[in-house]
This record gives C-alpha cells, structure tokens and sequence, in this order.
C-alpha cells in the first residue's frame, strides 16, 4: 500500500473522485486548509512500495497502483518516488 500519499481531486459527492485527479500530496491537508498539491509534470517522493519504471494509475478508491484504469497517475522513479504524468 502507498502510506502517505493522499489523491486530489475536486470537493463534494459521496463517493471517491478519483476520475478528477489532479496530483498528490505529501500530506493530509483538510477541507478549509491550504497545501502543496504536485501535479503533472511534478515528481513526490513519499510514496512507498512502488516499483521502478512501472506505470502507476488512480484506482476508485482513491489508491495508487499498476492495475490499469481510465485514470493515470505516472511511473514511478524509484520505491518512493513518482513522475507525475497525469
């Protein structure tokens, strides 16, 4: 699992919006809070347990992995670390 890595998307409905995926943070930032979100083009190295070179996508939980969906994330650069390619 990706400890740490929380996807982004727009606010509201009751269930994941993984579909509107715009980057990842480092960190919990809450509702009326404010952040650093890496997007397209960016790279976040903390993620874990990613394997290197292998093509990484947005699940409907919100999670990050190599199983293929409508909604890519990026390649991962190393065990802790992705490219963002959106």
């Amino acid at each position: 699992s990706l400890y740490g890595t929380y996807v982004l998307g727009q606010t509201g409905g009751s269930s994941t919006n993984s579909a509107d995926f715009i980057g990842i943070t480092d960190q919990a930032i809450a509702d009326t809070a404010t952040g650093a979100v890496i997007v397209q083009g960016g790279v976040s190295d903390k993620v874990t347990s990613l394997t290197t070179g292998s093509d990484y996508y947005v699940q409907s939980d919100g999670t990050l992995s190599t199983t293929t969906s409508t909604v890519p994330a990026g390649k991962a650069l190393s065990a802790t670390s992705i490219l963002l390619e959106g």
